[in-house]
């Protein structure tokens, strides 16, 4: 089973997941933190918020909280996931696995991204099959440059590569609607992302990439969504 984790410094799927560009189709991620008054409870509470769906877990060090709508820093219409995951996992995990048939949404949300210089590591296995995050980078403390990643299988070098993507343009502090989907229908499955309404696309106008550790994975079930980072995510 693999899983997505999304940090705003990266954000993974873990699992086998896929995508679709109509929220409808993906009930499971379907969390509105506005309307979920008992996630106030998620930080640091191992099982804290249930859903008929699936499960939020976290650990003793994971500093996440409930923030209110219009906060100084994040100015969102509504109360949102502020991540403070303090090198751990935030995880979403469904108490159904689905079954990666088609093309699937794995991550339809609202998310605030905080950028990172280093890329994010520690996804080389087989449990992962995408990962995002926003390369920011910086000369004496002034961003220079912004550009979303996501992690994908580079067959050529047979190893996982970090593309940057254009489309957009997204920059370090701001709330963007984001989309990862993967299509399991050919030979190999292929993740594309979605900012707000734009396909994103790399250097060569390619729009899919081959999904990560593809060479380790032979997908059965979507299990999970995972935030590693600093950030914030909303209408999930």
């Amino acid at each position: 089973m693999k899983s997505i984790r999304l940090a705003t410094a990266a954000a993974v799927v873990t699992g086998l997941f896929a995508a679709s560009s109509e929220a409808a189709t993906t009930e499971w991620w379907s969390f509105d933190f506005n309307d979920v008054a008992d996630i106030v409870a998620l930080t640091n509470d191992n099982q804290a918020a249930w859903t008929t769906t699936g499960v939020w877990t976290t650990e003793d060090s994971d500093e996440s909280a409930i923030i209110a709508a219009g906060d100084e820093k994040y100015q969102n219409e509504s109360a949102a996931l502020k991540l403070d995951t303090q090198g751990t996992e935030l995880q979403w995990t469904l108490k159904d696995a689905a079954r990666p048939e088609g093309t699937k949404t794995l991550i339809d949300a609202d998310m605030y991204l905080v950028g990172a210089e280093d890329d994010p590591t520690g996804f080389d296995n087989n449990d992962v099959q995408a990962a995002i995050y926003l390369r920011s980078v910086t000369d004496e403390n002034d961003v220079t440059t912004n550009s979303l990643c996501v992690y994908t299988y580079d067959g050529a070098a047979e190893r996982n590569v970090w593309v940057p993507l254009e489309g957009t343009n997204v920059v370090d502090g701001a709330w963007y609607h984001v989309q990862v989907t993967v299509d399991y229908s050919g030979a190999e499955a292929k993740v594309s992302v979605m900012v707000g309404d734009v396909q994103m696309h790399d250097e060569n106008g390619g729009t899919s990439w081959t999904i990560a550790n593809a060479n380790l994975i032979s997908p059965t079930k979507i299990s999970s969504v995972s935030f590693k980072g600093t950030g914030a995510v909303d209408n999930f």
